[in-house]
């Protein structure tokens, strides 16, 4: 990326990290107060240069942006359909789960539904591989994910449409409700494969509704304790050794709801996979 390119990354991750800790109208006030964010903000800019760069082969990408974080995949479960029309349904428990699903989606047609933001875009070669839901035309996407895997492509999107609790430390009754666009797609689109994919892991221990994210709204304490590992993770390299969970379901008819991945958690609890 160009220097112009690293600034704005840059400013964009100050944005979100403004936004995380929900002091905004302090800093429409006293716009310094913004450059205290500067170093994580720049950290992370290089990180996500490098891996953005290194795109053309997303899974090792997506690997070495992980391993800079400490952290690991371990991958269980089914081989990830590779042929025809698929769909890949996954549960959302913070901001490492798509990195941890590109190393094991290993798939050059692979599209990933994304809320449309400016940080997407300005990560050019990541946003070509996305599917970017607008705010002011969000059913939009319904019909161009429908074109892509009625060509034959690949789709990873997340129901919930926002982070939800992790499947390491909570129980499925207590993740959100999805989307009903996986079901319009499986009526719509013959010959369709869904594939649920369960990702456990992305939060550390103490990162599970922290006591310091309670003076946030309930709908912004989980994006708060999951920036705020991110933080850690580029400034101070802790925890040293994470390890994220893949758990990849066998192809299922319909629509898989959040219920259906209950079974998938308590596969990898009986196998010790989680919640070390």
């Amino acid at each position: 990326m160009d220097p112009l390119s690293t600034r704005t990354l840059r400013d964009l991750n100050i944005e979100d990290l403004v936004r995380a800790v929900g002091i905004g109208p302090l800093v429409d006030a006293l716009p310094g107060i913004a450059r205290l964010f500067d170093g994580p903000a720049r950290a992370l800019a290089r990180r996500l240069e490098a891996f953005d760069q290194g795109l053309d082969q997303a899974a090792p990408a997506a690997r070495d942006l992980l391993a800079s974080l400490g952290t690991r995949v371990c991958v269980r479960g089914e081989l990830p359909l590779s042929r025809g029309p698929r769909l890949f349904v996954s549960n959302h428990p913070g901001l490492g789960d798509v990195l941890a699903l590109l190393t094991v989606l290993d798939s050059p047609d692979l599209r990933i539904v994304a809320r449309d933001r400016r940080f997407l875009r300005a990560l050019p070669n990541l946003c070509h591989r996305l599917i970017l839901v607008s705010d002011r035309r969000p059913g939009e996407v319904l019909s161009r994910v429908a074109r892509h895997l009625d060509g034959g492509g690949a789709v990873l999107t997340f129901p919930a449409g926002r982070i939800e609790a992790d499947p390491a430390w909570a129980s499925p009754d207590s993740w959100g409700t999805w989307s009903a666009s996986t079901a319009f797609w499986a009526r719509k689109i013959r010959g369709l494969q869904v594939q649920p994919c369960l990702v456990a892991g992305v939060r550390c221990r103490g990162f599970v509704d922290p006591w310091w994210t309670r003076w946030r709204g309930a709908a912004d304490r989980d994006w708060t304790a999951a920036v705020a590992q991110l933080c850690l993770q580029v400034l101070a390299h802790r925890p040293r050794s994470s390890r994220i969970d893949v758990l990849v379901g066998p192809p299922v008819s319909g629509a898989p709801a959040p219920e259906a991945l209950a079974g998938m958690a308590q596969t990898l609890r009986r196998t010790s996979l989680v919640g070390e």
